[in-house]
């Protein structure tokens, strides 16, 4: 959890505002934390824990608390799938 904020700090991704310097009737939105166990494929032992610290989604409104979005992530594995097929064509 340390190196997923420190991270975010280093990158730039936020500021850190004190409450106190909130106006009045301005949205401060909750965050979730995703834990996840990567694991060795073979042996399925764990090998690094990665925690994400996220915006509650349901809260953010275009514009105001976002203003891009991202495509998901694609494995190699499909890119290279989808390169062998294309060459079988």
């Amino acid at each position: 959890m340390e190196d997923e904020v420190t991270t975010h700090e280093r990158r730039g991704h936020w500021k850190i505002i004190p409450i106190s310097a909130v106006t009045k009737g301005e949205k401060i939105l909750d965050s979730v934390w995703a834990m996840r166990k990567k694991r060795c494929i073979g042996t399925g032992e764990v090998r690094k824990y990665n925690a994400i610290l996220n915006a509650h989604c349901g809260q953010q409104v275009h514009g105001v608390n976002y203003w891009e979005t991202f495509a998901p992530v694609v494995k190699w594995t499909t890119i290279r799938l989808i390169m062998i097929l294309m060459n079988d064509s």
